[in-house]
């Protein structure tokens, strides 16, 4: 990821800051996560399904201490990583190298007196909401009188509202997974699988300027010859070997992360003419999309339950409304998946520059109809990123 300015930086470090004041938070640890990218510029590494465990890599992450600095916590496994990740990042104080050989618990006991505490009775400590159960355990057992914090809410609320530089992100990470999207379609044909159909859009989101996917890529071959249950049919999962044929139809699922912000995509395509069903269904999603974002305006009214109560409407009343069992959209970002949400209990008021998804559908047995597309919240609704077509597309 290229890095914002440093100017970028400290002010969202300074908004942080006077957040944790006025809540009597004497420091704030963050582990590797949306959150601490977004506040520090510091990278995740992609998620593998092998965690690298290691010496004290509980408590591997960031200390913000006001007034004081911003501190790396890294375990020595990962010291060529994090130097290459604060070079050139003055907004980063220091890095605090933990113990490979000695009792990290003894290091971390004499860990306060670094900052000139002789205890920490009273001492709040703010802790993000992806921090580990083992950290907060180990940090209570070595530092009795310590005070643990969960504020899940500390930066995630500033994260919501998208900056111009963010959105630029945003729209190239879009436009990546456009890209790929209609050179995939162009490469389609009866007879791949759908494992050779995820395997090309991975490709080619590579190859269209995607640092790594935003999640595992989704492709569901549906309609005739579709073998799912009940259960399996209400998701766009990893791809079960399935060859195209004419009649079925590909439900998409993917993004791509570029420069550490998210996309996130879906469309439908049918291989040979869709019978009168599912193209009334093609375009009564795509209607429903449009009535979702008609609502996403940033008027001081509208919220996330109102957008997905627009959209939901259309396809209640067409009289498919079980089988949209999800909600409308969810908020995306440095993370795919972050807060607030298109959903019925959302109450939040919307803003502009405010970023989701908006992704209605038809997910049954035999039927798999979707769309989704990265939009933003204007004064005078939702704004797409994605430029991809929305028109029916036959192959």
């Amino acid at each position: 990821m290229t890095p914002f300015s440093s100017d970028v930086y400290r002010r969202r470090l300074a908004r942080v800051s006077a957040r944790m004041q006025s809540r009597g938070l004497s420091a704030l640890f963050l582990p590797p996560s949306g959150d601490l990218e977004y506040l520090t510029g510091f990278m995740r590494r992609p998620a593998a399904n092998t965690d690298i465990v290691q010496p004290a890599d509980w408590l591997y992450g960031v200390l913000l201490v006001p007034l004081v600095g911003v501190y790396v916590l890294a375990p020595f496994m990962v010291a060529n990583y994090v130097r290459h990740h604060v070079k050139d990042r003055p907004w980063l104080k220091d890095v605090i190298y933990l113990p490979e050989h000695d009792d990290p618990r003894a290091f971390l006991a004499g860990l306060p007196r670094r900052f000139g505490l002789a205890s920490v009775s009273g001492f709040r400590l703010a802790v993000g909401n992806r921090t580990w159960a083992e950290t907060v355990h180990h940090l209570q057992q070595a530092l009795p009188g310590l005070q643990v914090v969960p504020v899940g809410d500390l930066v995630s609320e500033l994260r919501a509202v998208k900056e111009p530089d963010e959105l630029e992100r945003m729209r190239r990470a879009a436009a990546v997974a456009d890209t790929a999207f209609a050179a995939v379609v162009g490469k389609l044909q009866p007879g791949l699988t759908d494992l050779d159909v995820a395997a090309e859009v991975d490709y080619q989101l590579h190859l269209a300027g995607a640092g790594h996917t935003s999640f595992p890529t989704g492709i569901t071959f549906a309609g005739q010859g579709d073998a799912r249950g009940a259960d399996a049919a209400r998701e766009i999962g990893p791809p079960a070997r399935l060859r195209l044929e004419q009649g079925m139809h590909i439900a998409f699922d993917f993004g791509a992360v570029v420069d550490g912000y998210c996309s996130d995509f879906g469309r439908t395509v049918f291989c040979g003419e869709p019978e009168p069903e599912m193209a009334r269904l093609h375009e009564l999603v795509m209607a429903a999309q449009a009535a979702g974002m008609a609502a996403m305006r940033a008027d001081g009214q509208a919220t996330g339950a109102d957008a997905d109560r627009a959209a939901r409407q259309l396809i209640v009343e067409a009289g498919y409304g079980e089988w949209f069992w999800h909600r409308l959209g969810h908020g995306i970002g440095v993370d795919v998946h972050e807060p607030p949400f298109l959903t019925a209990s959302e109450e939040r008021r919307l803003e502009a520059g405010m970023t989701f998804t908006v992704e209605p559908s038809v997910l049954r047995q035999g039927t798999a109809v979707r769309v989704e597309d990265v939009v933003v919240v204007t004064p005078q609704g939702g704004e797409h990123l994605n430029q991809a077509t929305r028109e029916l597309i036959v192959i």
